[in-house]
């Protein structure tokens, strides 16, 4: 048996790590005395680096997907909002529904929510927020489907309720 030859005085408390290499018949020792070290060696530092830099990349990706969650729900709420403004309001007070929908013909939506959350109103082409009257005659229509797209779900639609 090889046993390793230590030179120099090793202070009470220190840990000594041997290897035995059998082809060149010698032994290697470390020791491992963390009281002896000073500052971190390069492979502690990648490893802190990399664990930082993986928690800021999970806290990016969990900030974009809350605010795009919340996104979806000020779209959701605006549809919502401005539905029940055209069922219970503008319907039963005219008996159709407007062939266009702005501030102007449906008074009890706050004009903000006409808006999507990139700042584009109903009716632009770049609106997220989409008002598609069907069977109109004269500007009055008798149905109407209202939809925005989301982002971290499928397109959000409500449809006119059938009126005899």
């Amino acid at each position: 048996t090889h046993k390793p030859k230590v030179t120099g005085s090793i202070p009470v408390g220190t840990t000594i790590f041997c290897a035995i290499s059998p082809t060149l018949k010698h032994s290697i020792c470390y020791n491992t005395n963390m009281r002896n070290r000073k500052g971190l060696t390069l492979l502690e530092i990648i490893i802190i680096l990399a664990f930082a830099i993986s928690l800021l990349i999970t806290f990016l990706i969990q900030k974009n997907n809350l605010e795009a969650t919340s996104r979806d729900s000020i779209r959701k709420t605006a549809i919502n909002t401005i539905y029940y403004a055209l069922e219970q309001s503008f319907y039963k007070e005219h008996g159709y529904y407007p062939e266009y929908i702005t501030a102007e013909n449906l008074v009890v939506v706050d004009p903000a929510l006409f808006n999507d959350p990139s700042g584009f109103t109903l009716g632009d082409p770049q609106s997220s927020y989409i008002y598609r009257p069907a069977n109109c005659v004269l500007n009055q229509c008798q149905e109407f489907i209202l939809s925005t797209s989301l982002e971290k779900e499928d397109t959000y639609t409500k449809y006119s309720t059938p009126h005899d």
